[in-house]
């Protein structure tokens, strides 16, 4: 499945939340997410950026659930959990991740490939 980022939010206790671009937050324009490995990564080969393991995957409600954690880069705290709701009707995506005092939303929408 092909997942195009369409657009991100940032969110902090201090600042609210804000639109910011999604080169902004390091986030490829498109993701592959992958349901027999069970990844999530960029959709470029030439992105040297390594898959995200999907822990869980649920249906609910006619939106399928993807769930998983990153470290993020070495040496920088930067790990966060993420969730990615995909409308099985529409394809529409809502995927929330949140960190250290720090939360993102992106919208998106995703097609198989």
């Amino acid at each position: 499945m092909l997942f195009s980022v369409i657009s991100a939010m940032e969110c902090t206790p201090d600042n609210g939340c804000r639109a910011v671009t999604i080169d902004s937050v390091d986030l490829p324009r498109f993701l592959k997410i992958d349901f027999n490995k069970k990844t999530i990564g960029p959709a470029s080969e030439s992105n040297v950026r390594p898959d995200s393991a999907i822990e869980r995957m649920e249906r609910v409600d006619g939106k399928l659930i993807l769930q998983g954690a990153e470290d993020g880069y070495e040496s920088v705290r930067d790990g966060l959990g993420w969730t990615i709701a995909i409308s099985e009707g529409t394809g529409r995506v809502v995927m929330t991740a949140s960190g250290d005092q720090v939360a993102f939303v992106v919208f998106g929408a995703c097609t198989t490939m």
